[in-house]
């Protein structure tokens, strides 16, 4: 009972994307993680954005050249274009993922992470579901 207690639930995916409606709140990084495989699979071009405090700097790539590496249980390297970004999923330096629906078709998938105290690195990643639904799209 007392393991119990401690353990947490699991978490489908799919329900919290499908169901999703708090882009303020952060999602768990294995679920961020999971939208970025499915916009992979679903989509042949991704438009992002990075921004380094007033710099930003927006492009189109093609969703063959992103990957991501599972290196340990909690963490990932995300590859894309010229740029490589480490995903933590555990710990004080957990790597927040923002989801932010636009309307029924297209989304905003934010993460980021501290360069200092005051000053943060945001990527942005823009998924279309276009003629699927988002159960479709996040099943698939």
């Amino acid at each position: 009972m007392f393991k119990k207690m401690f353990t947490k639930p699991e978490i489908n995916p799919l329900d919290v994307l499908i169901h999703w409606n708090n882009p303020n709140e952060h999602l768990e990084s294995n679920i961020g993680v999971y939208v970025l495989e499915q916009i992979k699979k679903n989509q042949d071009t991704l438009l992002f954005t990075i921004d380094i405090s007033a710099l930003r700097k927006s492009k189109r790539i093609n969703t063959s050249d992103l990957s991501i590496k599972q290196i340990s249980k909690d963490n990932w390297r995300l590859y894309f274009d010229e740029y490589t970004f480490f995903i933590e999923g555990s710990g004080f330096t957990k790597t927040p993922f923002l989801l932010e629906w636009k309307d029924s078709k297209e989304f905003v998938l934010t993460l980021y992470s501290y360069l200092s105290d005051q000053s943060r690195i945001y990527l942005k990643f823009y998924g279309n579901i276009s003629d699927l639904s988002k159960e479709e799209y996040f099943s698939n």
